[in-house]
């Protein structure tokens, strides 16, 4: 399978109530060449069973479970371990379409994730 367009990198701890519109909202862009990468961060409520009916569903959601360690970490983790042509943290609604085509090029990307590999975790 070939790497997608864009990476959505997404940390969550104990987001039961609002994880699944932050899912679909990602799901319903314009943009289908994506993959959701969701970092579960030490979630002690239903995230974890939400995120696995929404992995089961859809390809194109990976799900990673770790112990409680912030939010920054569980992005890292993310972008680590997404494979995009270019990537995005998601922040905030914005159209994924529109980010995706003023995205240049991967080359900040990878020096990116070379910086975040090389750094201690």
């Amino acid at each position: 399978m070939s790497a997608p367009a864009v990476s959505v990198a997404m940390g969550v701890c104990n987001g039961e109530r609002l994880v699944a519109d932050a899912v679909e909202s990602i799901l319903s862009q314009t943009l289908r060449d994506l993959e959701l990468v969701i970092v579960d961060d030490g979630s002690t409520d239903a995230t974890p069973s939400i995120l696995d009916r929404y992995a089961r569903r859809d390809s194109r959601i990976v799900v990673l479970r770790q112990e409680n360690c912030a939010l920054a970490r569980s992005l890292n983790r993310a972008i680590l371990t997404a494979r995009p042509r270019s990537s995005l943290s998601w922040t905030q609604t914005t159209r994924l379409f529109r980010i995706a085509s003023s995205i240049s090029s991967s080359t900040s990307w990878r020096s990116n994730r070379r910086r975040l590999s090389s750094t201690p975790q």
